[in-house]
């Protein structure tokens, strides 16, 4: 089936988003697990192991005051670095969940494996330009509130040019502020929606949790069980890796549109398709698109 770029309102926009997302459910929360799964384990091996003993000593009301044991130590630091040597897999994660949703977008299907090795040689581009990005916004948010606003809107395509266009550092924010100026109330409209619909699935997702430690506060119980504490964290695990995903995908696809809108990246894409091809005894891998005027 050949996929027709085409202009985008705002609701096909979304309508694309959660179609892509079903259709593609397993492959894009696999890609999440991947970095989810470890960093759950790890915060509760932490919890378990580190953070409630010492919570329970330092707050017996007649102990004395407790100093972490070399075993206690040993432990801290073997937990911080397995998180340290996460990091780099969740860039990766990033990058493998927006190439996965690029290609899914374009009828050509990854498995998890393909997705995480055409990203893995950008990793440090990635970071690199991330740590940019990060930095102007940590800069905009010292000076003030408001300007983290515009800050969002046009550094909201870096990391899908990073991926998609092979382009990165500085470039790739000059890039991604002339795409999102070509139509940023609508790139602005899009980050807003996108939030509240991952702000509302997280509370959703976490509601039965909340709800167990209300009626525990209530009844004078003031500190959650070890098993409260491993179901929450399992359950925030599960949410990011279902959730990351969806908004994601709103950035890719808004992307996409807006290159079609401001570039004719459809044309663009059919010529790519028939260069293909013609070097291919006719099987292409990119997908033949309608010509639409820009």
């Amino acid at each position: 089936m050949q996929k027709v770029l085409r202009p985008l309102s705002f609701g096909d926009l979304f309508d694309e988003v959660f179609d892509l997302y079903k259709r593609n459910f397993l492959l894009l929360a696999g890609i999440a697990s991947v970095v989810y799964i470890p960093m759950a384990v790890i915060q509760i091996a932490a919890m378990l192991l580190v953070i409630n003993p010492m919570q329970k000593i330092n707050t017996s009301p007649n102990a004395p005051p407790h100093m972490p044991s070399a075993p206690t130590f040993a432990m801290i630091g073997a937990l911080a670095v397995l998180m340290i040597i996460l990091i780099p897999l969740a860039i990766l994660m990033q990058g493998a969940i927006t190439r996965a949703i690029s290609s899914c977008y374009i009828d050509r299907k990854p498995t998890i494996l393909e997705t995480y090795k055409s990203v893995s040689p950008k990793i440090l581009p990635i970071a690199g330009t991330s740590l940019i990005t990060g930095a102007i916004c940590l800069a905009a948010l010292i000076l003030c509130c408001l300007p983290i606003i515009p800050a969002a809107i046009f550094l909201a395509f870096v990391p899908q040019v990073v991926i998609l266009e092979d382009i990165s550092y500085v470039e790739a924010i000059k890039r991604s502020y002339q795409l999102a100026l070509y139509d940023w109330p609508r790139v602005f409209a899009v980050l807003i929606l996108s939030m509240v619909l991952t702000w509302i699935c997280s509370c959703v997702a976490s509601l039965p949790f909340t709800i167990i430690q209300f009626t525990r506060m209530a009844a004078g119980n003031m500190q959650p069980s070890a098993l409260d504490q491993v179901l929450q964290t399992c359950s925030q695990s599960l949410v990011y890796a279902v959730v990351q995903p969806v908004a994601l995908a709103t950035m890719v696809l808004l992307y996409y549109d807006i290159r079609v809108r401001k570039e004719g990246f459809d044309i663009q894409l059919l010529a790519h398709s028939l260069g293909h091809s013609n070097g291919s005894n006719g099987a292409s891998s990119v997908p033949n698109v309608e010509e639409q005027q820009p």
